[in-house]
């Protein structure tokens, strides 16, 4: 991109949750920054605090990742910048709640080109640049919901799993050279009111499962700089994480299926009360 020494690290989704988190634990460690998010999300002034907070250039630009070739154009911008970009963050992402047949064609269209073309997109347009400015990374922000098919879910845990299975081949094919590939998986995190919302009705579950944006963060940047292949942010999600991969698979769909189908139709207060934690622990 071009011959400047000064290294620089791009995140996505920058202006709210794990991505400003991450922003912020990055210019932390004295690293300079391009964050990117939608417009009217407050991007200029979340710039402007990072960089007089920590003394770093922070350089950003509002842009829709999910509009035909803004991918492309986002790696155009950097070009004209003239930064070096030898870390990427791909943490834009959404998701929605509710049965498939439910769920407007317009909002999974959404949710797909975000959580997994524009990730594929970046990591396609920066690759090169990325072994060249080595050593380098790519953390992609995947889920709990990567490791479980959830009924209500269904679009929004497969497009994580995407996200996981993309890293992973990715990594090994890059093994060869200085370019880490990392997915970071967390749980339930305080970035939204729906998440408040669910912790209101979690009470002492609610504190004890979920984290706040800087906990993962700081977990997240630490252990992508360590070249760890898979990033499980909290020890209680690590136990989820564990319990749920040895549990045998007809088992974990029959508890899905109960969870998050059959507590919404009866009375069983601790059901209901589990199908809570699971959509707060699964994002």
């Amino acid at each position: 991109m071009n011959n400047s020494k000064k290294n620089y690290a791009l995140v996505t989704g920058a202006s709210s949750g794990i991505g400003k988190a991450i922003a912020h634990e990055l210019a932390r460690r004295k690293i300079d920054l391009i964050l990117v998010a939608l417009p009217q999300t407050g991007l200029p002034d979340i710039s402007n605090e990072i960089e007089n907070k920590y003394c770093v250039d922070v350089k950003f630009i509002e842009l829709d990742l999910t509009e035909e070739g803004s991918a492309r154009r986002l790696y155009n911008w950097c070009c004209q910048q003239k930064v070096r970009v030898n870390t990427l963050v791909n943490n834009a992402g959404l998701g929605t709640q509710g049965s498939f047949e439910h769920t407007s064609l317009s909002d999974l269209e959404t949710m797909l080109k975000l959580n997994n073309q524009a990730l594929v997109m970046l990591a396609y347009y920066f690759l090169p640049d990325l072994k060249v400015n080595q050593p380098s990374a790519i953390l992609n922000v995947g889920s709990l919901a990567s490791f479980m098919s959830i009924p209500g879910k269904a679009v929004y845990s497969a497009s994580k799993s995407f996200i996981y299975s993309f890293s992973v081949s990715l990594r090994l094919e890059l093994m060869q050279y200085r370019v880490s590939v990392s997915c970071l998986c967390p749980g339930g995190t305080i970035t939204s009111a729906r998440v408040m919302e669910n912790i209101s009705k979690l009470r002492f579950v609610g504190t004890a499962m979920l984290q706040r944006p800087e906990e993962v963060a700081c977990e997240a940047v630490r252990q992508m700089y360590q070249g760890k292949k898979l990033i499980i942010p909290g020890w209680h999600n690590k136990l989820l994480y564990k319990t749920w991969s040895v549990l045998p698979q007809r088992l974990v769909e029959i508890i899905l299926r109960i969870i998050f189908f059959k507590s919404y139709s009866n009375e069983n207060r601790k059901m209901k009360r589990m199908a809570v934690v699971l959509h707060a622990i699964t994002n």
